[in-house]
């Protein structure tokens, strides 16, 4: 069974994003900020991370240090952002080392294909 942590600050849609994966057969573990994520990541491997890419302090504001910050105690895991920004900046899977790029509002049905893509 494939892992991914979630790494998001708004609860509902933590909640929804672990709904749809684990009915996709995936095992979800949860980081509402980058601080609990690099503890979670100390302990355990993921196959993939989600991430919003900033912390609750700073909503709706993409932090290009934040997915710096992840990668650096995510290694070689993949991360997939998750975002209502992608289209303003322009982020492509490629940018800051990204696996692949979701744009919001989330497509939940094309979700389990995008990450399966990533995990392999």
């Amino acid at each position: 069974m494939k892992s991914v942590l979630i790494v998001e600050p708004d609860e509902p849609l933590a909640a929804l994003l672990e709904l749809v994966l684990q009915e996709d057969g995936y095992t979800i573990t949860l980081a509402h900020n980058l601080d609990e994520a690099r503890d979670i990541l100390c302990r355990s491997h993921f196959d993939a991370i989600i991430t919003e890419a900033f912390n609750q302090g700073n909503l709706f504001s993409f932090d290009p240090r934040f997915l710096s910050d992840l990668q650096a105690a995510a290694g070689n895991t993949p991360i997939v952002l998750c975002s209502t920004d992608t289209y303003a900046l322009g982020l492509r899977t490629g940018d800051f080392g990204l696996a692949d790029v979701i744009s919001k509002p989330l497509d939940i049905d094309d979700l389990p294909r995008k990450m399966r893509k990533v995990t392999g």
